[in-house]
């Protein structure tokens, strides 16, 4: 059966990043787990950006609660995993 999924790669040592280390001091395993989740998320929209004002659909779709989903990612655009511009929060990796 074929899989209908979006391919991206994926550094098998980004466990060991500065910034995902700093994300991981913070919030441990679990912050990581919902960066990737982002991430995957974000794979799959337009243009790889999802708006700031779509917080109760993320909580939703990760299954996670806002409260920690906002913990998550602001922790993710201070150590610079994540960037927000014009209502917009996207990977510049990604992008890339």
């Amino acid at each position: 059966m074929k899989k209908d999924a979006y391919y991206f790669s994926h550094d098998a040592n980004a466990h060991t990043d500065p910034k995902v280390l700093r994300l991981r001091v913070k919030l441990g395993w679990s912050g990581y787990g919902i960066f990737w989740a982002f991430i995957e998320t974000l794979r799959c929209q337009k243009e790889y950006k999802i708006k700031e004002s779509d917080f109760e659909f993320l909580s939703m779709a990760l299954a996670t609660p806002i409260n920690e989903l906002e913990s998550v990612l602001s922790t993710c655009l201070k150590v610079g995993l994540l960037e927000k511009k014009g209502g917009f929060i996207y990977s510049q990796s990604l992008l890339d």
